[in-house]
C-alpha cells in the first residue's frame, strides 16, 4: 500500500462549488486501513491503535487537532472516505459513520459566497483548508481526481 493506492484532489481553481459537500482539509498525517492493517502515506505500516473495523477499508487522516502533532496521544483516526463501500461519496461516507470510526463533518455547499465564508472560518480557527466533494463522483478511485478539490491558501476564493 502506498499513496499512489490512494485518491488525492487536485487544487481548486474556480470551478463553481454548488451543490459540492464541504469538509475541513485535515492537516494531520495522510492514513489508509485496508481492513486489516493501517498505512501511511508513503507505504509504512502503523500499529491500529484507533480500534479500526475489520474488512472495511477506511482513508482518513490521523488528527490530534488543529495545530497539533499528529504524534501526539490525543490524535486519532478521522476517517474521510469508505473506499470498500459501493456508491458515490455520500453513500461512502454513510458507510464509513456506520462503523462508529469518527468522519470528517460536511455540509452541502450553496454556492461561492458560502464556500469563502466557510474558508475564512476554517483558516481563523487554526485550520489548513478545505476539501470540496462533488456528490457524483463515480466511486473511490485510486490517483489524482477532478471529483475532489483542495481549497487551501494560494488557491483560496
Amino acid at each position: 500500500m502506498d499513496e499512489t493506492q490512494m485518491m488525492h484532489g487536485m487544487d481548486w481553481a474556480g470551478q463553481n462549488p454548488t451543490g459540492w459537500f464541504i469538509t475541513e482539509k485535515l492537516d494531520g498525517a495522510r492514513a489508509f486501513w485496508d481492513g486489516a492493517r493501517l498505512w501511511t502515506r508513503s507505504g509504512r505500516q502503523i500499529p491500529n491503535s484507533f480500534g479500526l473495523p475489520d474488512g472495511i477499508a477506511l482513508d482518513g487522516e490521523i488528527w490530534a487537532g488543529r495545530g497539533q502533532s499528529w504524534k501526539s496521544k490525543a490524535a486519532r483516526f478521522i476517517a474521510f472516505d469508505c473506499p470498500s463501500a459501493p456508491g458515490d461519496w455520500p453513500q461512502r461516507i454513510a458507510a464509513a459513520r456506520s462503523t462508529g470510526v469518527p468522519t470528517v463533518e460536511t455540509c452541502p455547499c450553496a454556492g461561492l459566497d458560502n464556500l469563502q465564508a466557510a474558508f475564512r472560518t476554517i483558516t481563523a480557527i487554526g485550520g489548513e483548508g478545505l476539501m470540496l466533494r462533488r456528490p457524483r463522483d463515480g466511486g473511490y478511485r485510486p490517483g489524482r481526481t477532478a471529483t475532489l478539490l483542495k481549497v487551501k491558501h494560494g488557491c483560496a476564493p
